[in-house]
This record gives C-alpha cells, sequence and structure tokens, in this order.
C-alpha cells in the first residue's frame, strides 16, 4: 500500500476522517514482541527480580480480566503487580516509570506509515490516531513527538476511554465523537483483525499495512488465535465474533 493508493481510496469512498493505529504501524520498537521491552529492561538493570518479564505479562492479563473485555492501564498493571512476591510499591513505582521511559527511548517511527500519513496531511484530510494500548495519552504524546509524528487532529488511547479496537467499540466512539458514519470513515493499521476485519464489519473502510510484506488477510474465523497483543483472553474472543455477526 502507498500514498497513491490511499489518495484513490479516499477519492473513490468520498472519505472525510481517516484513523491510523499507532503501534507498529507510525511507531515501531526494536523488538520481535511487543513483551520484549520488559526483558531489555529485566537485563539492563540487575537489581530488577529475573521473573519479572514474566510476572509483568501475568500481572497485564489479571489487569485485563478485572477490567473485563476493557482496556486497562498501567498503573492497574502494577497495581496487580504490587501484590506478587517480591514487589513493593517503591519498586513497582519504580519500574513503572521505567518501563514507559523505556518506551519513550527504543520506540523509533515506522517509514510507511509515516509516508501515509504524510500523503493524507498534503490532501488536507482530518486524521486521528487510535490505539489499544495501556500507555496514557499523554506519554504516547510524548513518543510520537519524539518521533516527528504531530501532524493528528485527535489521539484516541483504549486505556483513557476504557473502549477498544478489538471488541469495536473503540471505532463506535470514535464515530460519535467525530460526528462521522462509517461509511466516511477509513482506518490504516497492522493488525488483521482489530485494524482491518473489525472496521470493515461495522460499514468502514480500511487498509492493510502489515509489518511482514507477505502477510495476507485470515478468513474471518478462528479469531481467538489472532486477537491482537496476545493477551486477551478467548471470553473476549467470544465477545468479537458476537460483534462482527450483529453489528
Amino acid at each position: 500500500m502507498d500514498a497513491k493508493t490511499l489518495e484513490q481510496q479516499i477519492m473513490e469512498h468520498g472519505i472525510e476522517l481517516l484513523s491510523f493505529d499507532i503501534f507498529d504501524t507510525l511507531l515501531t520498537r526494536p523488538c520481535k514482541k511487543p513483551t520484549d521491552v520488559f526483558v531489555k529492561m529485566a537485563a539492563a538493570f540487575p537489581e530488577i527480580p529475573k521473573s519479572f518479564p514474566q510476572n509483568r505479562i501475568q500481572a497485564e492479563q489479571a489487569a485485563r480480566e478485572l477490567a473485563e473485555g476493557r482496556e486497562c492501564n498501567i498503573d492497574e498493571i502494577y497495581d496487580v503487580l504490587e501484590r506478587m512476591e517480591g514487589y513493593s510499591p517503591r519498586l513497582c513505582k519504580r519500574l513503572r516509570l521505567m518501563e514507559q521511559e523505556t518506551e519513550l527511548r527504543i520506540c523509533m517511527p515506522r517509514p510507511e506509515g509515516a509516508e501515509l500519513l504524510q500523503a493524507a496531511t498534503s490532501l488536507d484530510m482530518r486524521v486521528v490516531l487510535i490505539s489499544d494500548m495501556y500507555l496514557p495519552k499523554r506519554h504516547i504524546g510524548r513518543m510520537l513527538c519524539k518521533c516527528s509524528i504531530t501532524n493528528f487532529s485527535e489521539l484516541y488511547v483504549s486505556c483513557d476511554v476504557r473502549h477498544n479496537k478489538a471488541s469495536g467499540d473503540m471505532f463506535r466512539y470514535v464515530k460519535k465523537q467525530e460526528q462521522m458514519a462509517f461509511s466516511q470513515m477509513l482506518h490504516i493499521g497492522d493488525n488483521p483483525i482489530s485494524d482491518v476485519i473489525i472496521p470493515q464489519n461495522l460499514g468502514m473502510h480500511a487498509m492493510f499495512l502489515p509489518l511482514d510484506k507477505d502477510a495476507v488477510l485470515p478468513a474471518q474465523t478462528g479469531l481467538d488465535r489472532l486477537l491482537p497483543h496476545g493477551t486477551r483472553r478467548r471470553k473476549l474472543a467470544s465477545v468479537v465474533v458476537r460483534k462482527m455477526k450483529n453489528p
């Protein structure tokens, strides 16, 4: 997908609002998977418990359960971690700040996403950014600014608004806030489910920008194996399937 294709889609469908996913679409990390950030933290600071990477993943899973399908935030994740053996409130506060600063330090722009965002700007389109993420809006804003990504009108982050893309509720929220019809909205992202199949099922237009150039969109079945971030439980998978069948 390139700028010319984007312009064609905008003109052909009468698009009034462009939305971009953030992580792995506009921003990348030098990691094979997001949880590698925790491994980097543990490697850089010997005083961190060796079990931290796994404990941090477990804490996020538990925090998501407590949030009942909505996106949790980083404070709620570390509240759970604090209840685990060996993690004092003081250590958890330090680890939380360290995680945010590590994310800021290692993030970099993804050229393909930046090119499309620049094309949207040159077409004088209204652009918003959408992310299913536990980091707060203000911190993601710092990461975007560091990578010189500033040409957008609004930033919607799931842990702040308590809706996520994976369920479709974030797109419904953005539609209401932006006062747009789904048919006037085009979303761009790297995840085949939350960035393409879910918005298309709602009546939006979507463009797939995978990190792997050979990636293909899956059939709309078996979604429990393909949900984003790899930490959502099967209970959410059933919610996604139901919403796809009954938007």
